[in-house]
């Protein structure tokens, strides 16, 4: 049985930290692109 990619993303805790600090490092590029 297969879960859904994102129950698994809810409970990994690693997916969600790499996945925030990646969101936040694109964020920044773009802040300071302006």
């Amino acid at each position: 049985r297969t879960e859904s990619p994102t129950k698994i993303v809810y409970r990994d805790r690693y997916i969600q930290v790499t996945l925030l600090l990646w969101v936040a490092a694109f964020l920044i590029q773009i802040y300071f692109k302006k």
